[in-house]
């Protein structure tokens, strides 16, 4: 299962991600590539957009994203956990996720 939390709160964002979502074999998994699509997508966008700097942490089927930021940068974490979160909702044997800090 993957297994992810996000946590937004005081302008500082993070966003984890373990596990492997384990619908199919490895490099067949549909639930796997989408949660991945997901992360690159946020990790591509901090990358690009941001100064500040940005910690990205990839150990062992692990991946820490944090960061500081304004509204852009905590709709752009909070659009990425709504993501997943669908995901989850479609495939809750595959998926969880643990949203701390909604934003208002």
């Amino acid at each position: 299962m993957t297994i992810v939390t996000y946590k937004g709160k005081d302008e500082v964002f993070e966003l984890t991600a373990e596990g492997h979502a384990g619908y199919a074999e490895k490099g067949q998994d549909i639930v796997c590539a989408g949660v991945s699509a997901i992360v690159y997508a946020l990790i591509g966008w901090l990358e690009n957009n941001i100064e500040s700097y940005v910690s990205i942490d990839e150990r062992n089927g692990e991946v820490v994203i944090a960061c500081e930021g304004d509204e852009q940068v905590e709709a752009v974490f909070y659009m990425a956990a709504i993501g997943i979160e669908n995901i989850a909702n479609t495939y809750p044997d595959h998926v969880e996720i643990d949203i701390v800090g909604l934003a208002d």
